[in-house]
């Protein structure tokens, strides 16, 4: 574990992209903020107090700030935590039986590696070339990547290139009943679906045995955005992606 110094939006250049990491803002008064930044390239995202996954807002700079101490972990704690997350969601799948071409493509990214995910996925990020289209600079990124493995083609890593946020499924008190439900279902392969449940958002879970697949979601309430994931086994489910 390291600590890097910003002092302007220019030094977030020294610290890695897209990820959630742990930072201490420094006030000009002197005070103090622990908080979770994401550096976005050329903004910064500042989470909410207590929050893994919500923002406050985008930044350029705030000029009240004097310097943001940003810890970064060495390259062996994240492939751990990289790992770890995919293994544990891989066991799941394979309980459930549930999202066979996802537990497919875990299975993919862990035999290529970490070192060789990370490389694509800085690819990913490169700038298009003066004179470019989008559709020219997709394929240069795809061959790109083929020439590190030809497997990485078809994964995408936006998902499975970080480590996963997996949670358990939570229907509200009085509701764990649910649970069960839902694991009779499972392993009698019958369709299921709870409808909205209203708990600090309206979740609901639901399962289609033809498709081999299970979705869980907490919306905001009396609204039809929120945030959604992919239901892993009876208990559990990994993010997936917002709306």
């Amino acid at each position: 574990m390291k600590i890097i110094t910003l002092k302007s939006i220019e030094d977030l250049k020294l610290i890695p992209k897209n990820e959630i990491l742990n930072a201490i803002i420094r006030t000009k008064d002197g005070m103090k903020d622990k908080r979770r930044i994401v550096n976005e390239g050329q903004s910064l995202f500042v989470l909410e107090r207590g929050s893994k996954i919500w923002g406050e807002r985008r930044y350029s700079w705030n000029e009240k700030w004097d310097c943001i101490e940003v810890k970064i972990k060495d390259e062996e704690d994240k492939k751990k935590k990289w790992e770890k997350s995919l293994k544990k969601a891989l066991e799941m799948l394979k309980e459930s039986g549930l999202w066979a071409d996802i537990k497919e493509d875990i299975e993919t990214v862990l035999a290529i590696g970490y070192e060789k995910v990370k490389k694509a996925l800085e690819i990913e990020d490169l700038p298009s070339i003066e004179g470019e289209s989008y559709n020219e600079w997709k394929e240069r990124i795809k061959r790109e990547k083929s020439k590190i493995d030809e497997r990485l083609e078809k994964i995408n890593l936006w998902h499975l290139g970080y480590p996963l946020k997996i949670k358990k499924m939570y229907f509200g008190r009085g509701n764990e009943h649910i649970f069960a439900e839902i694991a009779l279902a499972l392993k009698n392969k019958k369709e299921y679906d709870t409808g909205r449940i209203r708990t600090n958002y309206d979740v609901s879970f639901s399962y289609n045995p033809e498709m081999g697949r299970a979705w869980y979601s907490e919306e905001y309430k009396n609204c039809g955005n929120g945030h959604y994931y992919l239901a892993l086994n009876g208990t559990h489910a990994v993010f997936w992606e917002d709306d």
